[in-house]
């Protein structure tokens, strides 16, 4: 054991399990924690410009890397700023680790008008993240990070938040600095593999795949099982990459309000769903059919049948389970698999016909520039609404959403989280005017830390995915235009380099010339 403050022992503990990246910004209320950071040789530190910025960051790292980054923040304000993006964090299940500092311990809960005070912070961080702690003691900072990393990496990955009193940062006491274990997957009850395996066998199945596949690293494992049942492959938004969008078996990815996959569903005589909560917003209200049969996988006990009864629940990581069903389902026949890949074929050609607009022109200018392992960021803006149906992908790890919590401002930053877990990767951020200029401040954060990343600005000068909402519901539209900056100048301002276009053609020539650079740069798409 040795003698270390507060902050010693929680950069400490940081090192000891593997975390080696931090988003922060520097306050007094994090000043012994800094202090240590010095001396730290294997953690970088990602000075960030808003609290908000640093939660979305340490997102989009863990997103493409598996890992998880440590978003730091300030009392009060650094929470409440940083608010949003772990709200972001725990709807999209992404493991961040969340740090921040709290008035001293004698001054918590009183409303003694302290710097940074709030009511009742501890509240405020329970009501946005599944796990959180307040540190009594120094000696306990370690065993504390250790059971909030045991939490983030044991069942469905989601934020944690530790919370250290400002005293007891500079306290001293004998700590023993432990590293976290590393976590295992937790396999199935083989009985209820082995009787899901028999309906499996005996039925035609449709596989319904979700980001827990992803997660679990269990892809080849669904794809291999997938090609031994010669089952279609509908993914979630959020298990979009699951399987190859090449693949014969890829049926689609269902999206919020597009039933045009439901009726593969309904006909199934069993629907395998492996890592998918089935939630209101993916099922539109839970009134997407499922076949007679319902055999569901999850690492989360509680989402197994809780919104479609009859439901066969196997409580359990994707990874193991897919392989004990891969041992144990039987082989379809060759013929079979040919009359299966040449359905999905003719389901696929008639989805794709569809889709010639404009939004598929411009993500087919995108796409001829990227290689497979590129990772696309997709802020909510109404051009990457279409993007689960429209741009193909062939990996995992390669587009992402805010699909749940629904914030702006996401993709900006979340992109130069991803580029600095993943820093060979080419990266984008797709935005519209609006979203943009939530986390704008976030491009210094970029210039500073030299985050290359492309980001692609739609601009339609105004909130636009609105104005069709407020004329269909409310018989007239509220005037939802912006009175935008130069977005070009803008990012010269900043020192980076910005390009305007206004036809795939052209975004496709500039993309190309952005992505040879190391450095970020960004382009305005105007949308007449």
């Amino acid at each position: 054991m040795t003698k270390m403050t507060g902050g010693q022992a929680l950069i400490g503990a940081l090192e000891a399990s593997g975390i080696d990246t931090i988003f922060g910004i520097p306050g007094v209320h994090t000043g012994a924690i800094y202090d240590a950071l010095i001396d730290a040789k294997g953690i970088r530190h990602i000075m960030c410009r808003h609290e908000q910025g640093v939660g979305f960051m340490a997102d989009g790292y863990y997103r493409v890397s598996g890992r998880p980054a440590c978003a730091l923040t300030i009392t009060g304000p650094g929470v409440t700023n940083a608010a949003t993006s772990l709200a972001g964090a725990q709807a999209e299940s992404s493991a961040v680790l969340h740090v921040c500092t709290t008035l001293e311990t004698n001054f918590v809960g009183r409303q003694v008008g302290a710097l940074h005070e709030l009511i009742d912070q501890s509240a405020l961080i329970r009501a946005i993240v599944g796990w959180h702690r307040r540190i009594k003691r120094v000696s306990e900072i370690p065993e504390v990070i250790a059971e909030a990393l045991h939490y983030m990496g044991s069942g469905p990955p989601r934020p944690a938040s530790v919370e250290i009193p400002l005293d007891l940062l500079v306290a001293e006491e004998e700590v023993n600095v432990i590293a976290a274990q590393n976590q295992t997957m937790l396999g199935p009850d083989l009985k209820a593999v082995e009787n899901a395996s028999k309906i499996l066998s005996e039925t035609e199945v449709v596989i319904l795949a979700g980001g827990g596949v992803i997660a679990a690293g269990a892809c080849e494992e669904l794809i291999s099982l997938a090609e031994r049942l010669c089952a279609p492959v509908i993914t979630t938004v959020n298990g979009k990459g699951a399987i190859p969008e090449s693949h014969p078996l890829y049926a689609g990815c269902r999206m919020r309000g597009d039933n045009r996959l439901d009726y593969l569903l309904a006909e199934a005589e069993t629907v395998l769903v492996v890592g998918s909560q089935l939630s209101a917003r993916f099922t539109d209200n839970w009134s997407m059919p499922l076949g007679k049969n319902v055999v569901q996988i999850d690492v989360d006990s509680q989402a197994l049948g809780k919104h479609y009864s009859g439901v066969r629940g196997i409580h359990a990581h994707a990874l193991p389970t897919l392989r004990e069903l891969k041992r144990r389902v039987l082989p379809r026949p060759q013929g079979e698999c040919e009359n299966m890949h040449r359905k999905v074929a003719q389901l696929r050609s008639r989805l794709i016909s569809m889709e010639g607009d404009k939004a598929q022109e411009i993500f087919s200018a995108i796409r001829s520039q990227l290689p497979d392992n590129a990772a696309v960021f997709n802020d909510m803006t109404t051009l990457c609404y279409e993007v689960p149906m429209k741009f193909p992908v062939e990996r995992p790890k390669t587009v992402f959403f805010p699909s749940y919590l629904g914030t702006l401002g996401f993709s900006v930053p979340a992109a130069m989280g991803a580029k600095v877990a993943a820093p060979e990767r080419p990266i984008l951020a797709l935005c519209g005017d609006g979203g943009f200029l939530f986390t704008v401040q976030e491009l210094a954060t970029a210039v500073a830390e030299r985050i290359g990343i492309v980001i692609i600005i739609f601009n339609d000068n105004g909130y636009m995915e609105l104005e069709p909402f407020f004329e269909r519901d409310h018989g007239r539209s509220f005037d939802c235009s912006l009175t935008n900056p130069d977005f070009v100048s803008l990012a010269q301002a900043f020192g980076i380099t910005g390009t305007r276009v206004v036809n795939p053609d052209e975004l496709a020539s500039v993309l190309k010339k952005s992505l040879r650079s190391d450095e970020v740069s960004l382009i305005e798409y105007c949308i007449s």
